[in-house]
């Protein structure tokens, strides 16, 4: 049931300029990848932390979600790293633990899918959000419940109750436009750590 929505988009691949400083261009869904790989150990240290490896996926994304509020400081780029925009490796947030939109949206992927939460369920995503700026966060689908996706924000938007009761839903059938309510406007990009995905018109 997963793949009716994931369907709906095809594979693409997602270049993006990690830095402001700097000129070239990274392959998103291979960072992902490198973080992963990388930061391994480092990120079953804080899954240890978390202790969410008995619970159901929703309860897994969500008991993240919390972690990652409580214990990662929103800072913008410009504060941090005296740059206009600067992705964050897993390295650097844990060594800061801090870090703005996509920095935390980075460590909740990452720390989802070493928590076994499989890859058709969750991306990062960037796109347009209310007030006319750009943002970065995580699309998850549940198994309960998957014709609709769920926002798990950590910064802008943040909604800690439980996906089965109160997590808002969203729909994302047409175009790259998102229905729900007028927080989410629309999708630059989704990634994860093997592709890059745009949308197919219905």
């Amino acid at each position: 049931m997963i793949n009716i929505l994931n369907t709906k988009w095809i594979k693409q691949t997602i270049w993006y300029v990690f830095s402001s400083k700097g000129q070239e261009a990274k392959k998103v869904s291979k960072f992902l990848k490198e973080q992963l790989e990388i930061y391994d150990h480092d990120l079953q240290v804080m899954l240890d932390d978390i202790s969410c490896s008995n619970l159901t996926e929703d309860r897994k994304i969500m008991k993240i979600l919390r972690w990652v509020n409580r214990n990662f400081t929103y800072v913008t780029d410009r504060v941090q790293y005296k740059e206009a925009e600067h992705w964050a490796d897993i390295g650097e947030s844990i060594s800061s633990m801090k870090g703005d939109c996509e920095d935390g949206a980075i460590l909740i992927y990452c720390l989802a899918r070493k928590a076994g939460i499989p890859i058709a369920q969750i991306k990062l995503v960037a796109g347009d959000v209310k007030g006319g700026g750009g943002h970065a966060w995580i699309r998850y689908i549940s198994k309960k419940y998957p014709l609709v996706v769920y926002f798990i924000d950590w910064c802008y938007w943040y909604n800690s109750q439980s996906i089965s009761k109160t997590k808002k839903s969203y729909f994302d059938y047409s175009d790259n436009n998102i229905l729900g309510d007028d927080k989410y406007y629309r999708y630059w990009f989704l990634v994860d750590e093997n592709d890059g995905y745009k949308k197919v018109k219905w």
